[in-house]
C-alpha cells in the first residue's frame, strides 16, 4: 500500500507541468515593443529571469506616467553604476531583508525623516557624514542606539542646527 501511494504521488508530481515563461515570439506585441532591447537574448534567458522581467513590466504598465518617468530615471541610474557598486547595493538590500520587521521599520522611519528634509539639508548631512572618520561615525551610531526616541529627536535637531547648508 505504501509503495502504491508513493507511486501515485510521484506520478501526480510528474504530471504537473512547470509553465515556462513565453518565448519571444509568443509575447504580445506591446510586451515585445517594451522589451525590444532584449529580443536577441530573451529565448536564452532562464525562465526565472524572464518571469521577473515580465512581472516588472506588468508593474510598470500599471504605473501612472509620473511613476513611469521616476522608474525610468532610477533604472538609468542603476544601469550607469559600476558592477561592483550594484553588487554592494544588492548585498545591502539582502541584508536589509534579513533583518527583523521591527528593525526594517526603524530604517524606513529614518529614511522617511531624511527624505522629508529640504534637499539642502539632505546634502549638508551627507557632506557632514562623509567628512567624518570611521571612528566618529561609530561613535555617533552608538550614541543614537543608546538614546531614547525623544533623545534621538533632540540629537537630530541639534545636528541640523549645527550643520548649515
Amino acid at each position: 500500500m505504501k509503495y502504491f501511494m508513493l507511486l501515485f504521488f510521484v506520478s501526480l508530481l510528474a504530471s504537473v507541468r512547470v509553465q515556462a515563461a513565453p518565448a519571444w515570439n509568443d509575447l504580445p506585441p506591446s510586451s515585445q515593443q517594451a522589451l525590444g532591447n532584449l529580443s536577441g537574448q530573451w529565448d536564452q534567458m532562464p525562465n526565472e529571469q524572464r518571469d521577473k522581467i515580465l512581472q516588472g513590466l506588468a508593474r510598470y504598465q500599471n504605473m501612472t506616467p509620473a511613476q513611469q518617468a521616476q522608474a525610468q530615471k532610477r533604472f538609468y541610474i542603476w544601469q550607469s553604476l559600476p558592477e561592483e557598486k550594484r553588487q554592494q547595493l544588492q548585498q545591502r538590500y539582502q541584508h536589509f531583508l534579513s533583518l527583523p520587521p521591527q528593525a526594517q521599520e526603524r530604517i524606513r522611519q529614518r529614511w522617511r525623516w531624511f527624505k522629508s528634509l529640504p534637499p539642502e539639508q539632505q546634502q549638508a548631512l551627507r557632506s557632514y557624514w562623509h567628512s567624518m572618520t570611521p571612528e566618529q561615525k561609530d561613535q555617533m551610531r552608538q550614541q543614537f542606539r543608546q538614546a531614547t526616541p525623544e533623545q534621538r529627536t533632540q540629537m537630530r535637531n541639534a545636528l541640523l542646527q549645527g550643520i548649515k547648508p
